[in-house]
């Protein structure tokens, strides 16, 4: 945000040491800090157990879900500068465009599943280990939040008329679909099947009736 003025083309009124290259610190400098606020962002979502000891863990209000949403916050902020920057250079148009948006979508995917797998690992006795994604509570939770979030993407779509977005819901409950097929019948055992199967059969149901497709425009 400091540097940030020179978005607009305003190269007037800075003094030391963004003075004379507050495009260079902008641009080059803030692209590699935003690379790395990224990578390590999905890797904390994904990797860290997040014990916070002496404190208890809290979903969300623990500082690796915190640092997560701030980074997704800072990196957001900066796409929507770029979208305004003038002139714009050829990295910050994909950036701002499409890719952008994409590479966002897939760290905030990353850190609601990590939020799930932190959470069933501190209350639920799932251990944290290599095991962790093969664990029939983690499963059953995957299916029940992936089409959670496919419902919530689908709606937003059918309100806004969008029918891109609507597709990649629909192509994340097909990905739910395949992974009961192919992942939880083999893996989940008893009622973790049970309750896999039930839930995102009635949320499927659900989906068809109050969430068709946007028509064409």
């Amino acid at each position: 945000r400091w540097a940030g003025r020179a978005a607009s083309g305003q190269m007037q009124g800075f003094g030391w040491p963004l003075h004379p290259h507050a495009r260079a610190y902008w641009w080059r400098a803030g692209t590699v800090l935003a690379v790395l606020t990224y990578g390590g962002a999905l890797a904390a979502a994904w990797l860290a157990a997040g014990d916070v000891e002496p404190l208890p863990y809290v979903p969300l209000l623990n500082p690796i879900d915190l640092t997560v949403g701030l980074a997704i916050a800072a990196l957001a902020h900066r796409r929507q500068m770029l979208q305004t920057a003038n002139p714009q250079p050829k990295l910050a148009e994909w950036v701002a465009g499409n890719g952008g948006l994409g590479a966002l979508a897939l760290l905030g995917f990353v850190a609601v599943n990590g939020i799930w797998v932190r959470t069933a690992h501190h209350f639920m006795d799932v251990p944290w280990d290599y095991t962790t994604l093969s664990n029939p509570t983690v499963l059953t939770g995957f299916s029940i939040l992936w089409t959670l979030m496919a419902m919530g993407l689908m709606l937003y779509a059918q309100r806004k008329e969008l029918r891109v977005p609507w597709l990649a819901g629909a192509g994340l409950l097909g990905v739910v679909v395949a992974k009961l097929l192919f992942v939880d019948m083999s893996q989940a055992e008893g009622i973790a099947r049970i309750i896999a199967c039930i839930g995102v059969g009635v949320l499927m149901l659900l989906i068809g009736y109050f969430v068709p497709l946007p028509p064409r425009k």
